[in-house]
């Protein structure tokens, strides 16, 4: 059952708890963000967040929503979103771990129940998107997950492919890694520059940003990076770089990164990624499959659809265009031929 959203309060988002059971560390939950708008649309999108993130970027939702006019109506998709386990939404208040797991595979079984219920709700096509670890766990689920294929394209906006060896060294990174093994929930700080949060966010002393979110969910200062996620994240990594993702793929990053002097700010950070190397996307990319688009966005930041208007506007064109360019789209009149089944029944509304 799907309730009101209080986190996008009052922009017609609602919300549903996946009970997931327990892992070594409790009960586990998911949250699946959904704002359904055309009962008769048979296309959807499926998001996935980022490392100390959520889903908040309700102007991606009305991107995918707006899709492009046609003479026989808009032609977009209906948008959800998942808040992974101990993220977000599903972060108990008292939880110790915050985005914590041993394996990222621990994230398949919302993504399966999240495509379920799409599928249930008589999608017929459907588009994974991914920001950042977000889309290092979708190439994951498109290599190894139950319901792969019920995926027909993915979108990896800025993917976690390699660890930043900019500003983790590569014997630190080994030496976290092992230590993941024997001493999962051990950690040594964060991992991210302060600046980065810094620069999203629009309500701090030395906030530089324009966005407003959950500082509970993403505090400015990130979460500790435990030793265990270190692992798991190393460890996919090292799958991911398999390939063998069958859908189509596009790859958006920022055109450059930088390595941000933590004592002062610089109004270049808005413009660069500072927390990969976006070297190793151009380098990686490439073989996550047989399919695989890949661009770059001057003046982006991280979370390429946080940049400045002008920037995300270009983010955008490219994702339309490239959705325009699918063998089957559902930008395209041409190629997407809803069934001829009559419109589903409305989505139950939120519980009172």
């Amino acid at each position: 059952m799907f309730d009101e959203d209080t986190e996008l309060e009052g922009k017609g988002f609602w919300v549903q708890t996946f009970d997931l059971g327990r892992d070594y560390d409790g009960a586990v939950t998911a949250a699946l963000v959904r704002r359904p708008r055309h009962k008769a649309r048979r296309a959807a999108v499926l998001y996935l967040h980022g490392f100390v993130d959520y889903f908040f970027q309700d102007h991606m939702a009305d991107f995918f929503e707006a899709g492009h006019a046609t003479p026989s109506g808009p032609r977009g998709l209906d948008f959800f979103a998942l808040d992974l386990r101990k993220y977000g939404r599903a972060l108990p208040s008292d939880y110790p771990y915050p985005n914590f797991c041993k394996d990222v595979a621990e994230y398949f079984p919302e993504i399966t129940k999240a495509l379920a219920l799409i599928k249930q709700d008589g999608y017929e096509w459907v588009l994974l998107a991914g920001h950042s670890t977000g889309a290092l766990i979708a190439v994951r689920y498109l290599q190894e997950g139950s319901s792969r294929g019920d995926v027909d394209a993915l979108f990896l906006n800025s993917p976690f492919l390699e660890f930043n060896h900019q500003q983790n060294s590569k014997a630190a990174i080994t030496l976290a890694r092992w230590l993941g093994g024997a001493i999962p929930h051990g950690h040594a700080g964060g991992g991210v520059s302060r600046w980065y949060a810094r620069s999203l966010h629009n309500a701090c002393a030395d906030c530089h940003g324009q966005w407003t979110f959950n500082l509970r969910l993403k505090p400015l200062d990130g979460f500790p990076t435990y030793f265990g996620w270190v692992r798991a994240i190393a460890n996919a990594h090292q799958a991911a770089r398999t390939g063998g993702v069958a859908c189509p793929v596009l790859v958006l990053h920022s055109a450059r990164s930088l390595k941000p002097d933590e004592k002062t700010w610089r109004n270049e950070y808005k413009t660069a990624d500072l927390v990969l190397d976006v070297e190793d996307m151009k380098r990686i990319a490439p073989s996550l499959g047989s399919a695989v688009t890949i661009g770059e966005i001057d003046g982006g930041m991280h979370d390429l659809v946080l940049s400045e208007a002008p920037v995300r506007a270009t983010v955008f064109r490219k994702l339309s265009q490239w959705l325009d360019s699918l063998p089957v789209s559902p930008f395209r009149t041409d190629t997407w031929r809803p069934s001829g089944d009559p419109p589903r029944p409305e989505p139950k509304p939120p519980s009172s």
